[in-house]
């Protein structure tokens, strides 16, 4: 066999064709957003996580610790990310949620985190310190501490200058979760299916018919309807 042939047939060549990339671009650019993030918010004391992708209904990111370990048996902890928050290159969306699991695994290496997903007084004040206001709605007025916490960017602070600075780079997450190749068909009737319903800010569930309208008491917003058999909105 000609030797020039089997190397082109080798599976670690990337043709020219296979350009752009996505899992490369898309990794590069979050492995740059953590960099950056724990240079200009954590003094670059942070160790790096295994940044990943996730597709839960109504969860904008998770952090669990040391889920993952290396062959040499090096242990590193997950934050993952859902690619809804990168739907029209909008930055502070997606690194403000970077920075919150970050902000887990800085209590994990320094502090003391809470039971569980608690997110407790020692969070909420370093979530402070580098310029992200803790809240159970996302927004100014919300609990600072809790099991579902979002987050609102102190204007100036240091979350602000470091988004700021980046984005003058021009850095850019470059692929994002097509939200309308979720959407399922609708059928003439769906008759007795059932399906599980999701709070876009808590991911409270609950179950009910196709049709019902549910309200989330915490949150007064509607439950948004998720197919059980294919984890599409419904």
């Amino acid at each position: 066999m000609d030797m020039t042939d089997r190397h082109a047939d080798s599976p670690l060549e990337t043709p020219e064709r296979a350009v752009p990339a996505p899992t490369a671009e898309t990794y590069t650019a979050l492995q740059a957003a953590y960099d950056h993030l724990n240079r200009r918010l954590f003094g670059g004391t942070l160790p790096n996580g295994l940044v990943t992708l996730h597709r839960r209904p109504g969860c904008p990111g998770l952090y669990r610790p040391a889920p993952f370990e290396r062959i040499d048996g090096t242990v590193a902890d997950e934050i993952a990310l859902n690619p809804v928050l990168f739907d029209g290159g909008t930055l502070e969306g997606p690194l403000a949620q970077l920075a919150h699991d970050m902000t887990h695994l800085w209590q994990r290496a320094y502090g003391k985190p809470g039971r569980a997903r608690y997110h407790n007084r020692e969070w909420a004040a370093k979530m402070k310190a580098i310029g992200l206001h803790p809240s159970t709605t996302g927004a100014p007025g919300g609990k600072e501490t809790g099991e579902r916490m979002g987050q609102w960017v102190i204007a100036g602070g240091p979350f602000a200058r470091a988004l700021s600075d980046l984005a003058e780079t021009g850095f850019a997450i470059p692929w994002s979760a097509r939200v309308d190749a979720d959407a399922m068909p609708v059928p003439s009737a769906r008759g007795g299916r059932w399906f599980k319903y999701v709070c876009p800010v808590c991911g409270l569930i609950a179950r009910a018919r196709h049709g019902v309208t549910l309200i989330c008491a915490d949150h007064m917003v509607a439950l948004e309807p998720v197919d059980d058999a294919t984890g599409s909105r419904a």
